[in-house]
């Protein structure tokens, strides 16, 4: 299918992921969401403010899941695991990935290990 941009819209993109680590699948999350919001074959302006740009694309997509999660247990096991995977800088720049052990997965309380071991659908079994 044969897509086109509104106005500025490939402007914003790229001026929105200039310099970013890591901008490449941001930018392929956002044009992804902006495709599925497309008005016809456009990509429009309008879907690019209601995502919140490159960065609230993702933030937003991140918060639904977070909160469609089944528990307040649920949410505060996703969050203890997403915590492993990130090396806190000074500023929000200088946080960056990191590569983690399968073995620091390991839960050993037999309850949390229960609950991400529980079917949930498959966009929420991502997030244990």
């Amino acid at each position: 299918m044969h897509v086109t941009f509104e106005g500025d819209l490939v402007n914003r993109l790229l001026s929105d992921v200039q310099g970013q680590v890591g901008a490449l699948p941001l930018l392929q999350f956002t044009l992804d969401q902006l495709f599925q919001r497309r008005s016809g074959r456009q990509l429009t302006l309008s879907a690019y403010r209601e995502l919140g740009g490159v960065n609230g694309a993702l933030t937003k997509q991140a918060e639904e899941i977070y909160t469609a999660l089944p528990s307040d247990e649920h949410r505060r096991l996703s969050h203890d695991l997403f915590v492993r995977l990130i090396e806190p800088g000074a500023i929000e720049q200088d946080t960056t990935r990191r590569r983690a052990a399968l073995s620091e997965f390991t839960l050993a309380d037999v309850t949390r290990r229960a609950l991400c071991e529980r079917p949930l659908t498959p966009s929420l079994r991502s997030a244990c």
